[in-house]
């Protein structure tokens, strides 16, 4: 409620609307050859209150992000259930936190305290996650565990579900390098 108004129509053509359309478009090429595996971008903790019915994700992303990851969560169970017969697999990956050039430097600002909240929204969004002492890893897993799923033979069994990278790397036994 104290997100601006706008801001839904400022996450859904970003989010929602952008994985609709590379979604659609990829699902064309790939019915045609009976093959082929789409990835959407998911947040594992979207939409999973905690025992007290609060959404720790909700309270630091707002509303607009949750129900866009939501939406999209919707949009690759529904894919899938279309894909499934012409051997094509949708699923929503949840890269986890991933120790990205930005999120790196955002870390060092929090920690040597030379930020200002005012000027760098990011930071002030993200700031419980900087605080706390949350297990990153690189960037390159999430790329480990896309080809991984894709050389998968049973990647169909994946269809339709919202998968974590940091469970795809133990499932698939994938280095953090």
């Amino acid at each position: 409620w104290e997100w601006s108004l706008d801001s839904l129509s400022k996450f859904l053509p970003v989010g929602l609307t952008a994985h609709y359309i590379a979604s659609s478009l990829a699902a064309r090429l790939m019915v045609k050859n009976k093959s082929g595996l789409i990835v959407s971008t998911s947040d594992e903790y979207q939409g999973e209150p905690t025992n007290d019915g609060s959404d720790p994700v909700t309270g630091i992303f707002g509303v607009p992000y949750c129900i866009t990851k939501g939406a999209i969560d919707r949009m690759t169970v529904n894919m899938a259930t279309d894909l499934r017969p012409y051997n094509v697999a949708i699923v929503g990956l949840d890269p986890g936190s991933c120790a990205t050039e930005k999120v790196k430097e955002h870390e060092e600002k929090v920690k040597s305290g030379k930020w200002d909240a005012s000027e760098d929204a990011f930071i002030k969004m993200t700031l419980p996650f900087f605080t706390a002492e949350i297990k990153t890893h690189s960037v390159e897993t999430v790329g480990r565990a896309v080809v991984a799923l894709a050389t998968d033979p049973n990647v169909l069994a994946h269809s339709g579900k919202r998968l974590h990278n940091e469970k795809l790397m133990e499932q698939y036994g994938l280095p953090d390098e």
